[in-house]
């Protein structure tokens, strides 16, 4: 969920930049094959209907469709899916406290110290990178100035 693209090997692509995830799945026939082209990322129409309405489906050993089976098949899963279906109801409409359960209102407080958590995991990413770039910035300009004074030796 709000951690994906640290757990798919695609990345912040996900299925598309997983170099393992070959099957398309058509959205209109629901057929499933594999591009000619041998590329997802080049995306080919549905070879049975024509669409143009085609995904990358995700690969064998991603563990995103574990996580997803687990949300489908337990209560744990049942009561997230409840959380997020809350989270966004709450958010939009007016929800009485009594409709809420203890259960959902403790997996409420938990999702909102998540997504507090991963917020700022990602700034503290963001800023290390930025320092990162200014750091070879630098070094590239010290370069040039060395270059400059020997006469580009």
């Amino acid at each position: 969920m709000l951690r994906q693209d640290t757990l798919c090997k695609g990345g912040e692509r996900q299925e598309r930049g997983c170099s393992m995830a070959t099957t398309m799945r058509c959205a209109d026939c629901g057929r499933e094959y594999e591009p000619a082209s041998g590329d997802p990322d080049f995306t080919e129409d549905c070879p049975g209907c024509g669409s143009e309405l085609v995904s990358v489906m995700r690969c064998e050993s991603c563990p995103i469709l574990s996580i997803d089976y687990v949300r489908q098949t337990t209560n744990a899963g049942r009561l997230l899916e409840r959380v997020l279906d809350l989270d966004f109801a709450t958010k939009r409409f007016k929800v009485d406290i009594e409709q809420v359960t203890a259960e959902e209102m403790t997996g409420l407080k938990v999702l909102e110290q998540e997504r507090w958590k991963w917020e700022r995991e990602r700034t503290e990413r963001q800023q290390q990178q930025a320092a990162i770039e200014a750091r070879k910035q630098e070094a590239q300009r010290r370069a040039r100035e060395r270059a400059g004074r020997y006469g580009g030796v």
